[in-house]
């Protein structure tokens, strides 16, 4: 996958959220580089007037917001 323009925005579909609140199939809209709605995938995200990337997320697991920063040390 390539990195997005941040003028355009990407909207993940059908993925399987993963937060504090515990799992649910909802849709994601990033734009400018930052997450603006999570919405359940029963409800529609206008994207008429919008620039987007569609990203089919059906079966995949999401962690919005969720930075791993972490070391292995040998």
């Amino acid at each position: 996958m390539t990195m997005m323009s941040t003028s355009t925005s990407l909207f993940i579909k059908n993925g399987t959220i993963v937060s504090s609140e515990g799992e649910k199939q909802s849709d994601i809209l990033i734009e400018n580089g930052i997450i603006s709605k999570i919405q359940s995938t029963n409800k529609t995200i206008n994207l008429s007037s919008r620039e987007s990337e569609t990203i089919d997320a059906s079966g995949l697991v999401l962690f919005p917001g969720l930075i791993d920063c972490h070391v292995h040390f040998r």
